[in-house]
């Protein structure tokens, strides 16, 4: 009723006005018009500022989500490694026979070598009354998943996970030690090995600098690390603490600096959290920027719409409702839609400004997605976008049958130039040499900031050769860069050291890609730095030999040989070197094809028993005690043992088990002979010997090519076999030589 008398009296108003004053049809068109266009772009301005903002606020908060789950996934994986590991402690015949025989003195000499080389917080061992027969720990206070752990591992079972405690983030890993059926048939455990891992300040630092965000431990109400300034987080706290407790994701504001954060945050276990949190300053910004662009824009349609309504024509009818369509779909986010702008006068000018508005909230969503993408020091993209372009390439390549190459760089000595450079020198490096590889690359390749001075390369349709054509320019050109105090480096110059996988010919899925290529960039930093070098593996060979299973034994085996490699910098280059002499050997005696793949393999191998060997061992400088050396001496039978679990390299056995025995009998570590010992182990010997004078190890300086082959002549007959040695002074005769090495 009151709305029905509200609208007669309206009516009755309008038309006394017409009475008094001739308003003419144009008149009636335009005042109705002007409010209704002005609406719309009013409604339009507001929806375009909520959606804009909304979008911007969920990228920032996927980006958040995106770094939470991907670092609580990397716990899953390294507590599976930490359980891998105890696995392959646990299956120790040492460690077993120890156990076994009560020798715990043997037990503690065993497993003090894993805890410090691993960096692990604890190792226990239990027998399978559950008691602790040896335990090594950091004074870490007790977690409570232990007994779970060890229940399960007398039963049988191995298992692994990661949680907080009051000692901060854990990983740990339980698992049975061996069966021992001689002792009697119960089948069960004789024990079991429990192992667990904090996760550092550092690394929680290091995940901090990769992916720009703040990270929280929090266990029981209290913070027990952070990544946070002391004055950032003494503020934040309280109020960061408050919020999870209610559940909300919120903003937290620092008084200090006036920093805004987003918190996304996880619950592990009944009373642990991680926390994660991301600035949200840049966001704000293109916020405030879009507000403003739009509210201009926004005061300038409502100019122009004044104008325009005052056409009288019936012919605006038809083109605002095409506006009107247009305007809806930029109001639902959809930018694609354009006003056809036929005309120049005011309704194309009103066209003209819609679509501009639409453009410009559309460059500042897109710039807001390129700030969560890109390296903020460098101007490359960042180590998530990375990760993610990297698996796109990859499947594109799968779909087209196109080859992709990775290419890995890595600063040569950075340390040593922030050390004496200062920091904002390198990182004046960094930038320079994100612009060269910029510059070097082509528009559709992808160059990325993998972290700290560690870069990426996405090459796409490009195979090894023009991969490495690739690399080479671009080494060449920070070579020769003038970078101020390079003069200082070792070198006498500031490098970079690259390495080179490709899809599909070294590996079809992305993780094994950068680890193919991260293998070769480690080979060409340990060779001699400023060096590209494409990424093989004599295993590699094997590949199309050998099923499923066995494939994933041999992918083992590479990953053993990774570790090896790691701990003793001696064995990455002496594998490769032995594998061309004991060939040269091989083809000089004209042996069949089938032998000749055996000794490359067998040779490629012969040292993987050092994977139990102690890092501080292998690179022990000076003499070995007896004791050392008795340990030294396994490493052959250690090799033949994981070796024989693939059936396709049961021929390559005898040579890793006998390739330390003399000629004359004194080797080890069965202390054979003459034609006792394969042909295939003298090749071995030999060419591994032969190596090892030329080289410089921890506990033996370098002879020079004639010292070797005095010493090769002089042990012929007692280390040697005389023929094989004949054989092979002849090949050295005829190969080139530089400081006493081949040349490869």
């Amino acid at each position: 009723m009151v709305i029905h008398r509200l609208g007669y009296g309206i009516t009755s108003f309008i038309n006394c006005i017409e009475k008094r004053i001739n308003i003419g049809v144009g008149t009636k068109i335009f005042i109705p018009f002007f409010i209704v266009i002005l609406s719309v772009i009013g409604v339009i301005s507001y929806f375009a500022t909520s959606t804009s903002s909304e979008k911007m606020q969920k990228i920032q908060q996927r980006r958040a989500a995106a770094v939470l789950n991907t670092t609580v996934e990397n716990l899953k994986v390294q507590s599976k490694s930490i359980e891998a590991y105890a696995r392959l402690l646990a299956d120790s015949p040492v460690l077993e026979e120890a156990l076994t025989g009560r020798d715990y003195k043997r037990l503690y000499e065993i497993l003090t070598p894993a805890k410090y080389y691993a960096d692990f917080e604890k190792i226990i061992l239990y027998n399978r009354e559950g008691e602790i027969v040896s335990q090594l720990d950091s004074k870490a206070k007790p977690n409570r998943e232990e007994d779970k752990l060890v229940t399960k591992a007398l039963a049988g079972i191995t298992s692994s996970g990661f949680g907080i405690t009051e000692n901060g983030l854990e990983l740990y890993a339980g698992t049975p030690v061996k069966f021992d059926p001689a002792q009697d048939e119960s089948e069960m455990p004789i024990g079991a090995l429990i192992i667990d891992r904090h996760i550092s300040q550092g690394e929680l630092i290091e995940i901090k600098n990769r992916e720009g965000v703040e990270i929280n431990i929090i266990y029981a109400g209290e913070l027990i690390s952070s990544t946070l300034d002391r004055d950032t987080r003494d503020t934040i706290l309280p109020g960061l603490l408050e919020s999870m407790k209610k559940g909300n994701q919120f903003q937290v504001v620092s008084p200090r600096d006036g920093s805004q954060y987003i918190n996304i945050w996880k619950n592990i276990g009944s009373e642990g959290i991680v926390s994660v949190l991301i600035p949200n300053d840049d966001i704000l910004a293109a916020q405030q920027e879009t507000s403003e662009d739009i509210f201009r824009i926004t005061v300038m349609t409502g100019i122009m719409v004044f104008f325009i309504s005052l056409l009288l024509a019936k012919v605006i009818v038809r083109p605002l409702i095409k506006m009107l369509n247009t305007t809806t779909a930029i109001t639902h986010g959809d930018f694609s839609k354009k006003i056809e702008v036929i005309t120049g006068d005011e309704f194309g000018q009103l066209g003209k400004a819609i679509n501009y508005m639409a453009d410009r909230i559309k460059e500042r969503l897109e710039q807001a997605e390129l700030l969560a993408t890109l390296d903020g020091l460098t101007g490359l993209y960042n180590h998530r976008y990375f990760q993610q372009r990297l698996q796109e390439e990859i499947e594109r390549a799968e779909r087209f049958s196109l080859p992709l190459s990775l290419v890995m760089m890595d600063i040569d000595c950075f340390k040593h130039y922030n050390d004496s450079q200062g920091h904002p020198a390198g990182d004046r490096v960094l930038r320079s040499i994100g612009e060269i590889t910029r510059k070097t690359i082509r528009g559709v390749d992808i160059a990325a900031r993998y972290g700290g001075e560690e870069f990426a390369l996405i090459l796409i349709d490009t195979g090894p050769d023009q991969a490495l054509m690739v690399g080479e320019r671009i080494r060449k050109e920070v070579e020769s860069y003038p970078f101020d105090g390079r003069d200082e480096q070792p070198a006498g110059r500031l490098t970079i050291s690259l390495g080179i996988a490709t899809y599909p010919v070294n590996a079809t899925r992305k993780d094994d890609l950068i680890k193919m290529a991260d293998d070769a960039l480690y080979k060409a930093k340990y060779i001699s730095k400023n060096k590209v070098v494409l990424y093989y593996s004599v295993l590699d060979e094997l590949k199309t030999e050998l099923d499923k299973s066995e494939l994933d034994l041999i992918n083992t085996i590479k990953t053993l040989i990774s570790v090896i490699n790691s701990k003793d910098k001696y064995t990455y280059g002496h594998s490769e070197r032995v594998v061309q002499y004991s060939v040269m050997i091989a083809e000089a005696f004209k042996l069949p094809e089938k032998d000749l793949k055996n000794i490359k393999v067998g040779a490629y191998l012969h040292d993987i028993g050092k994977i139990e060997i102690d890092r501080e061992l292998l690179n022990k400088q000076g003499p070995l005690s007896e004791a050392e050396m008795n340990i030294i001496q396994q490493h052959p039978a250690w090799g033949a043992q994981i070796v024989s679990s693939v059936k396709s390299l049961k021929d390559v056995v005898p040579m890793i088990l006998y390739h330390h025995e003399k000629f004359n009998g004194g080797g080890y570590p069965m202390g054979i002979k003459g034609e006792q010992i394969p042909f295939e182990a003298r090749i071995l010997k030999v060419a591994d010997s032969f190596d090892a004078m030329t080289s410089l190890r921890p506990y033996q300086g370098r002879k020079s090519y004639e010292q070797s082959r005095e010493e090769l002549v002089k042990c012929s007959g007692a280390d040697f076999d005389p023929d094989i040695v004949e054989v092979f002074l002849e090949i050295l005769d005829n190969t080139k030589f530089e400081d006493g090495r081949l040349i490869s």
